[in-house]
């Protein structure tokens, strides 16, 4: 059988590129065939069974490169069904015509409710409003969803979590038996605990062997929560509390490098911006901590419960589904308020014991969530 796969990059680093990137090779090494159309390509397939074929978009603005890229892929995937209507053709981002569609990154009229949040001032969250409202790409953005759930060769819809097949049932008329979760996997040859990284990784740093160390991960700062985990933090100096946090990704970079001086926890805090072997990250903390605004599906909180961390996770994560409250790891209900972080955070401070059982279930949680790999 031949499957056609269309998204905007193939790439291994990212979310929903990490995701395409290992389907296409799982399909592959299962002898299918397979053709990934995107517009950016920055990395070869592992399986000879996998073409990459590249669609063209010109220096457009974002908004415009988006739409043409799902007219042009609208165009490609209708010639090939004409061809050989037994290809399957799979969309995974802003496509229109496929067979199976992933939404694997949520719908974007409720992303961008949860998205104002990222911004704690209230003249702030007006000024994107308008901007957003003044965005040709939002518009598009919302039309595209439109057309990709009006679309009457739809046949299913993967979805990562119960969180976005609810945010697609609350804002499409979408059968829901076509729905099904597929939750993201683990790639444990590369996640697992490892103490040998633990006490490298913690020398580099200058990090007590016995020291309690938070880690947040992110590529998007400010939508994951990270100036309320900032403000969280500040809270708990304050009261005397030391620990060490790790922060590695970006967003921002300027505006969180400033915010960690003037709220003075640079004594405290990590700023390690991207880091290509991220393992070391998870492996060198005891919690992680992720307030995210908003998360179809956090694959990193997955990979650091692999490398044996607690997840203190939002309930806006996706993940949250599988994190059982003082079982597993602990939830956040209300990312946007420092003062809650604060207090899960001083919890598992004051309570080693709990930690360490925490770890041990969180690990234990996560093995059943394997990746293609």
């Amino acid at each position: 059988m031949d499957v056609v796969i269309f998204y905007k990059s193939y790439k291994k680093y990212g979310g929903q590129e990490k995701v395409v990137y290992n389907l296409s090779n799982y399909l592959g090494s299962k002898g299918y065939n397979v053709t990934v159309y995107a517009s950016k390509i920055k990395d070869l397939p592992e399986s000879e069974n996998v073409s990459l074929k590249k669609i063209f978009i010109p220096p457009l603005p974002r908004g415009a490169r988006t739409l043409l890229f799902a007219f042009l892929s609208y165009r490609k995937a209708k010639k090939i069904k004409k061809q050989s209507v037994d290809t399957v053709i799979l969309g995974f981002g802003k496509t229109f015509y496929q067979d199976i569609y992933r939404s694997g990154g949520g719908v974007h009229k409720y992303y961008f409710q949860r998205a104002l949040l990222k911004y704690s001032n209230p003249i702030q969250r007006k000024l994107y409003k308008i901007k957003k409202y003044l965005s040709l790409s939002h518009w598009i953005n919302i039309w595209i969803e439109e057309k990709t759930f009006e679309n009457s060769h739809l046949k299913s819809v993967i979805v990562p979590s119960e969180f976005v097949k609810n945010q697609i049932l609350n804002n499409f008329n979408v059968d829901e038996s076509k729905i099904d979760i597929i939750r993201n996997g683990v790639d444990f040859k590369r996640f697992y605990p490892n103490v040998e990284i633990e006490k490298s990784f913690r020398n580099e740093l200058g990090i007590k062997e016995k020291e309690l160390v938070f880690s947040f991960v992110s590529t998007n700062h400010r939508l994951k929560g990270l100036e309320y985990l900032l403000q969280a933090v500040k809270i708990l100096k304050d009261k005397k509390y030391r620990f060490k946090l790790i922060i590695a990704g970006g967003g921002d970079d300027k505006y969180f490098k400033n915010m960690i001086e003037k709220l003075n926890l640079s004594d405290m805090v990590f700023n390690l911006g991207k880091v290509k072997e991220i393992e070391k990250v998870y492996n060198t903390s005891d919690i992680f901590i992720y307030p995210t605004l908003f998360d179809a599906s956090a694959n990193v909180t997955l990979e650091a419960m692999a490398c044996k961390n607690v997840p203190v996770a939002s309930v806006y994560s996706g993940t949250n589904e599988i994190i059982k409250e003082n079982e597993n790891g602990l939830l956040i209900r209300n990312p946007d308020n420092p003062e809650e972080i604060s207090l899960k955070m001083e919890y598992l401070i004051q309570n080693p014991s709990t930690v360490k059982n925490l770890q041990e279930e969180a690990l234990n949680t996560v093995l059943s969530y394997s990746s293609f790999n």
